[in-house]
């Protein structure tokens, strides 16, 4: 990531990363903007129905987004009513935007979802932008088409010229959604599993043991 946008690790750039995500409409939040800052480490604490599970669901829709899934998400996971604030009848829409930075750039990711015909969500806005703050230039912005079902951000990945969504594709990829919460002793992460099944970490945890061990045995064995 730090060779994007002319960055590098020779010239002391840090990695673009997640800095903050803003909530609009979305579940449990109200059609108020709700801004969540990211470090290294965030951890959400709250009561009940607070909606610590809703700003984690957030990223596994996005996993589905960047496979051109998101219509097969929704279905999984209820009514296209349910992502919207009190439902259809009261938020007609959410909005979500994402903003990655490092100490000399500023990445932007938003999108809007509606309610429509069939219980469905499609896109009526997905724009991203990408602002060099050194240079104090404009910012850089690039809208999608609207009305999609689908986010257009993969395919638009396909011009070469297209940097910053090559990298807004690139980061969202990797944000992956992990739930280790089933502990019975049926869960898979708690039966046997096969050692070398440790090219990465599965998202219920059922190669937990292989992956922190072959994580041990590599050279880079301080991550462990």
């Amino acid at each position: 990531m730090e060779n994007q946008h002319g960055s590098g690790s020779k010239t002391g750039r840090k990695k673009v990363t997640l800095s903050s995500i803003k909530l609009t409409g979305y579940k449990s939040f109200d059609n108020s903007s709700h801004e969540i800052h990211i470090r290294d480490i965030t951890v959400l604490l709250g009561a009940n129905g607070s909606g610590k599970s809703n700003v984690v669901s957030l990223f596994h829709m996005l996993n589905y987004m960047m496979t051109g899934a998101l219509q097969t998400y929704i279905a999984q996971n209820g009514s296209a009513e349910s992502f919207l604030y009190y439902g259809a009848k009261k938020t007609t829409r959410f909005t979500i935007k994402l903003n990655f930075s490092n100490n000399e750039e500023v990445d932007d990711y938003e999108f809007t979802l509606a309610h429509a015909a069939g219980d469905i969500l499609i896109f009526t806005k997905e724009s991203l932008s990408y602002h060099n703050k050194l240079k104090h230039s404009e910012p850089y912005l690039f809208a999608l088409d609207p009305g999609a079902k689908e986010s257009g951000l993969f395919s638009s990945t396909k011009d070469p010229g297209a940097k910053t969504n090559k990298i807004i594709y690139s980061i969202l990829r990797k944000c992956q959604y992990y739930q280790f919460h089933d502990t019975s002793k049926e869960s898979r992460i708690r039966n046997k599993g096969y050692i070398h099944q440790n090219e990465y970490l599965m998202k219920d945890g059922g190669n937990l043991a292989a992956f922190l061990y072959a994580l041990q045995n590599k050279k880079d064995g301080d991550k462990y």
